[in-house]
Order: structure tokens, then C-alpha cells, then sequence
């Protein structure tokens, strides 16, 4: 099973993810940046980021745009 953790460059997202990393759990960070930050991520493989949102909005749904 892998996991997603949104909002993965904030400060919470980013310590789940690295506690996920050293108990060998497989996931995935989906993040936008507008407030989270590549320092936060230091020792994340870039495999394993996607900048992008999941928001929904009226007219159309936007994905992860580009892998980091």
C-alpha cells in the first residue's frame, strides 16, 4: 500500500514523511508549495514529491503537474 501525504512540504507533512522513510512505509508527497518548502524535504528522494494540487474546483480538477 502507499500512502499520500498532502501538503507534504509544510512542516507536519514533511516530519510524517520522514518518520514513513525510516519504518520503510512507501509513499508519496503531493504539495504546491504556496506555503510548504524545499527546505523541508531534505533527505526525501525527489521520486518520491510531486508538485501539484489536489483541489477541486468548479469547473475542473487540477492534478500534480510535474515530478521534482
Amino acid at each position: 500500500m502507499k500512502i499520500l501525504i498532502t501538503g507534504g512540504a509544510g512542516t507536519l507533512g514533511s516530519n510524517i514523511a520522514k518518520r514513513f522513510l525510516t519504518e520503510d512505509i512507501d509513499f508519496v508527497i503531493v504539495d504546491n508549495f504556496e506555503t510548504g518548502s524545499y527546505e523541508n524535504l531534505k533527505g526525501i528522494p525527489k521520486s518520491k514529491i510531486i508538485e501539484g494540487s489536489i483541489s477541486v474546483s468548479y469547473t475542473h480538477l487540477t492534478l500534480p503537474t510535474k515530478r521534482i
